[in-house]
């Protein structure tokens, strides 16, 4: 990588720290209630019964798979006709641009895990329940929600508009659920 193309990622990054942190503070607010509804419908049997901790387990995976496909599917999308089109012509790099997204991505990704188990663990604990090892946990929630945002940026990167870009995410959520395998 050379030196331009390592200007340019710090620029676009410093750029999205700018530009979305309206949005993001709002996902991650939305990641909060959404995180806390689930862990009060699902914690009565989790970790009580097999059953009670499939069904509660698969519904924080969706948590984070929901979390993950609305942080970035609009997000090339709506840029594309404005934005973008124009930089690419005064010698942006693609490279450059989708690396800054995808810094941008893993930090908003990052925030929103901890949050989302910390939530997850205070429930948890309050029924004073040995989860086992609370770094696993952390560590799947986000990798769980970095790879549904990172498909999510694909198929932002894909379509053509916001509004196909939301008729596709209810594909992408079935996927996402379907892969996941826990209620299979």
């Amino acid at each position: 990588m050379d030196n331009k193309a390592f200007l340019q990622i710090q620029i676009y990054t410093r750029k999205f720290f700018r530009t979305l942190k309206k949005e993001s503070i709002i996902s991650v607010f939305i990641g909060v209630i959404i995180t806390i509804l689930v862990m009060t419908v699902t914690r009565k049997n989790m970790f009580v019964y097999f059953e009670g901790t499939k069904s509660g387990m698969f519904s924080l995976i969706c948590v984070c798979v929901w979390i993950g496909i609305f942080n970035s599917i609009q997000l090339v999308c709506r840029e594309k006709n404005d934005i973008v089109k124009d930089e690419l012509d005064k010698s942006l790099r693609a490279s450059s641009y989708m690396t800054s997204h995808f810094i941008y991505q893993f930090i908003l990704c990052a925030v929103q895990s901890i949050i989302v188990f910390a939530i997850f663990y205070m429930y948890m604990a309050s029924k004073e329940v040995d989860i086992g090892s609370p770094l696993c946990y952390l560590v799947t929630i986000f990798l769980i929600m970095y790879a549904s945002d990172a498909m999510a940026f694909v198929i932002s990167c894909a379509v053509p508009s916001p509004i196909v870009a939301m008729t596709v995410m209810p594909l992408l959520l079935l996927i996402q659920l379907v892969m996941a395998g826990v209620l299979f």
